[in-house]
């Protein structure tokens, strides 16, 4: 079953729904920060690295990486002008607000010349939510999105630091709690393919804003990145996450 725009835009209804939530997203969600320490070790390997957090969110990558290194040029980029403004919050809470530059964009369509990073990160299913307007053309943009992310990284040495949700523990992983809600009815969840509802009064109604959220399995991970110019170099498993530090080819 497809969702059709004349019932919602699914891809609009994202948007919206990461608009909303941002002084509370992830705050439910125990995996989070499970990988922290990958994104350090990965950064202090390299000398002064111009680093992009693509999809940053309210900005918990960029503060740890702000407080701990000392990048060349440290980026934030997120389509939500709301999670953009939290993330400013933050740091300017931990007095780093100095240290990081912000974007409002598109993954799949970033304002910076071809080869500008040495490390990009796109964490916490970042990958799985890519704006679509329907499940079907979910995959090609995430193709979209990683060939975007392949440009703007140096052709050689160009790491990519990628955390997803792990289709295997979707059943194990308890719910999406008070927050999110699983719509079981329009999800897929033989394929990964999820409608998650936003249900926080006052801004929605009882019903909630619907979302999309892919879940992946390892294997269709790395394929999906070799197609897009990635080697998956390390994968690693901790609770419902999947992260994989993978080379630009």
């Amino acid at each position: 079953m497809s969702i059709s725009p004349t019932e919602h835009d699914i891809g609009m209804s994202t948007k919206q729904v990461f608009d909303l939530c941002s002084a509370c997203y992830l705050r439910e969600d125990h995996h989070w920060d499970a990988f922290g320490d990958v994104v350090l070790r990965v950064v202090e390997g390299k000398p002064r690295p111009a680093i992009l957090d693509a999809g940053c969110g309210p900005g918990w990558h960029l503060t740890l990486l702000a407080r701990n290194t000392s990048p060349q040029r440290l980026i934030g980029v997120d389509f939500s002008r709301h999670m953009i403004a939290e993330a400013r919050r933050r740091l300017a809470e931990a007095g780093l607000d100095d240290r990081v530059e912000f974007r409002i964009t598109d993954l799949r369509r970033m304002p910076f010349e071809c080869g500008s990073f040495d490390v990009a990160l796109c964490m916490n299913n970042t990958l799985g939510n890519i704006i679509c307007h329907s499940l079907e053309m979910a995959e090609c943009e995430r193709s979209n999105a990683l060939g975007e992310l392949r440009r703007v990284l140096f052709a050689d040495g160009g790491t990519l630091i990628l955390s997803v949700y792990d289709h295997e523990s979707l059943e194990l992983d308890g719910g999406y709690g008070n927050v999110f809600t699983l719509d079981r009815d329009l999800s897929r969840l033989e394929t990964g393919d999820l409608v998650v509802r936003y249900c926080a009064p006052p801004e929605t109604d009882r019903a909630g804003i619907p979302y999309y959220s892919h879940w992946f399995s390892a294997s269709e991970l790395h394929d999906l990145l070799e197609r897009n110019g990635f080697t998956a170099r390390s994968t690693i498993t901790r609770g419902a996450a999947i992260c994989v530090i993978a080379e630009a080819v």
